[in-house]
């Protein structure tokens, strides 16, 4: 690059305008309750692996219910997201407290998800992350999340298809015995 220049754009720019290298976002949990939890307590978990805080402005996250092939709901998220840290979308603020002691980062009733529903955290390129396959019913698919809670192993990367490899999931009576939910807290190594 040239003098002065502290990015790759024009030389003798310096605006900072290159984007920060590793800035990564990606859907860590995701909590679809079975009674006694009540249904309202669900919740998803996105994690910012990279070195810079990131502003989730031009982020989404989109349901696809049922097979569906376009999203039956959006969410803009918002603010800034520090680097390492989780952000947690929630269905229901007085449950998600009264569940799992957490107060939800953004509460929207889009979080809907019943077990066999895609979730996909998308921004104006498209999709970042997926969990499930964009127009197929989950019901009875591998990644059927059905009473569960599910989450991203250690090591988890971003990924435009759904990689079942990265997750795993706990049937939502063994998460409650082992309190096994950790909305925003997900170490990545």
């Amino acid at each position: 690059s040239a003098a002065g220049d502290d990015d790759d754009s024009a030389a003798g720019d310096d605006d900072d305008s290159a984007p920060a290298t590793g800035d990564v976002l990606f859907l860590t949990e995701i909590a679809e309750p079975q009674g006694p939890t009540p249904g309202n307590a669900k919740y998803v978990e996105i994690y910012n692996n990279g070195s810079a805080a990131i502003d989730l402005s031009g982020y989404t996250l989109n349901v696809y219910a049922n097979g569906s092939s376009s999203a039956n709901s959006s969410t803009p998220l918002s603010g800034m997201l520090a680097a390492g840290a989780a952000y947690v979308v929630a269905n229901n603020a007085t449950d998600m407290m009264n569940e799992y002691s957490y107060t939800a980062d953004l509460i929207s009733g889009s979080i809907t998800g019943n077990g066999d529903d895609v979730y996909e955290l998308a921004d104006a390129n498209g999709t970042v992350d997926i969990y499930g396959a964009i127009g197929v019913d989950g019901t009875g698919q591998p990644w059927e999340y059905t009473n569960s809670l599910t989450y991203r192993l250690p090591g988890g990367t971003p990924s435009v298809t759904h990689d079942l490899s990265q997750w795993t999931s706990v049937p939502w009576g063994d998460a409650l015995s082992t309190n096994a939910f950790t909305p925003g807290v997900y170490v990545n190594q």
